[in-house]
């Protein structure tokens, strides 16, 4: 995933946007400034993405919870 197409996951994760705000001119105006040739995905990628990110970080909290589980000798397997 690009850098960018993460920063818009990112962005629409905090401000609780809906996919769709990818295909408001203002917004794209704004993603293009500078970049006029920019290619803006479409709001089924963004949403992909935001899933993907989302089972990433689950995945991501549930092995340190096992750790910490471990550590704190609350589990007796790992």
């Amino acid at each position: 995933m690009s850098p960018c197409r993460v920063e818009i996951v990112h962005w629409v994760a905090e401000s609780l946007c809906l996919y769709e705000v990818i295909k408001d001119r203002g917004f794209q105006c704004l993603m293009k400034t500078g970049h006029p040739g920019y290619y803006l995905p479409h709001p089924s990628t963004v949403s992909w993405d935001v899933k993907v990110v989302f089972a990433n970080a689950q995945n991501q909290i549930a092995k340190m919870l096992q750790v910490s589980q471990v550590f704190s000798g609350q589990c007796t397997t790992i």
